[in-house]
């Protein structure tokens, strides 16, 4: 598991540490203050040198730009919008090292409007360089010009995704340039986030293989938190669509899209902890989204008792007091002992970051402490 990572220039961060981490971690903290960015630097650790993964994070921010608008977004993952320094994300996991420089790859274009130099600096690419405990990769995602169309190319044996059987490629359109190498040191895992709309196609494959298992029923019994009358869940082909149907002891099955936004992201959650590799990793970004307070306590338990059981280490943000005290009050009550909160804060420009382990966090709120 994750002990520890150290971040420089990427995202909001000039320079940050946060250590050390747990099995279960709640990231928390204001808007701005840096928890989705911690969330996305540990999937980029964790996918090695995957260039894919330049295009997935901006995918789990809302709002984030269409594949033929990327280029503005690229300058992004640059803190302050600084492309001409290179962004770091560094970790321990288990006994070894993971490094990972994400270099920003330039081009300047004549512009009288641009003060000092008249020219104007534009990021066309990135590439990534990893460092492991099975030795080095690299990757590179370019935008071409607009003559040079799309290319693409990758060894025998690359690996082109996170790592996961659950996620599903992206698909690249022109004008691109994708290289990338074999990756040895990928963590397995799944990112799952509120701004995500288009993941039908993933969820209806991890039921269909809940279904061969015969696990369903599993499912069933969380989603029931959100909605009691559920029986069964059907995963259903009709031609092109893959559609989700579930059972409410009616005359008809009912596509799960008519049962809101909080059913939607419950099922979502347990079918990826249902499809974690052991030993994995799940990062979950606003986790009480759509979900009523009422079902905390019962969401944090099938979180816990899912990382628990698989060993999977899991990254919880949350803006929620709440939600915060139900992890608190289900660790207590199961004993389980390896959980921490990571809380970030921004003052006169600065992120920090705090952990807090059990002992501490017990007390704070037994002071009425404030974690958000």
């Amino acid at each position: 598991m994750f002990k520890s990572f150290e971040i420089s220039h990427f995202r909001g961060f000039a320079e940050i540490s946060i250590a050390p981490l747990s099995a279960v971690n709640l990231i928390t903290g204001k808007n701005g203050a840096g928890k989705t960015s911690f969330l996305e630097a540990i999937f980029m650790n964790a996918g090695a040198a995957n260039p894919n993964l330049v295009v997935m994070v901006n995918s789990f921010r809302e709002g984030g730009s269409p594949l033929h608008a990327f280029s503005s977004q690229l300058r992004q993952l640059f803190s302050e919008f600084d492309s001409r320094t290179p962004a770091s994300i560094n970790a321990v996991r288990g006994d070894h090292a993971r490094r990972l420089t994400i270099q920003p790859i330039v081009s300047e274009r004549d512009d009288p409007t641009t003060s000092d130099t008249g020219t104007a600096v534009e990021v066309t690419g990135i590439s990534l360089d990893f460092t492991g405990p099975s030795g080095s990769g690299s990757g590179l995602f370019k935008l071409n010009p607009p003559e040079a169309g799309f290319h693409f190319q990758m060894p025998a044996g690359g690996n082109f995704t996170f790592g996961t059987e659950g996620l599903s490629p992206i698909q690249l359109q022109p004008p691109f340039t994708v290289i990338s190498e074999p990756q040895k040191d990928v963590v397995h895992g799944h990112f799952v986030s509120p701004y995500q709309s288009s993941q039908g196609g993933q969820m209806f494959a991890q039921l269909a293989e809940l279904v061969k298992s015969r696990k369903v029923s599993e499912i069933v019994e969380i989603v029931r938190i959100v909605d009691e009358r559920v029986k069964d869940l059907i995963p259903l082909a009709d031609g092109k669509n893959a559609i989700i149907y579930a059972d409410i002891g009616e005359t008809q099955l009912y596509p799960v899209s008519v049962f809101g936004g909080g059913f939607l992201h419950i099922l979502r959650i347990a079918l990826t902890i249902a499809s974690t590799p052991v030993n994995g990793m799940l990062i979950v970004d606003e986790i009480e989204n759509g979900v009523h307070y009422s079902a905390h306590e019962r969401l944090a338990s099938i979180v816990i008792g899912g990382c628990r059981a698989r060993n999977i280490q899991c990254f919880v943000s949350t803006h929620s007091a709440e939600m915060i005290r139900a992890f608190a009050s289900v660790a207590k009550l199961s004993l389980f002992t390896d959980m921490s909160i990571v809380r970030f804060a921004k003052s006169a420009g600065t992120q920090s970051a705090t952990v807090f382990d059990q002992t501490e966090f017990d007390t704070v709120f037994d002071l009425d402490g404030e974690f958000r």
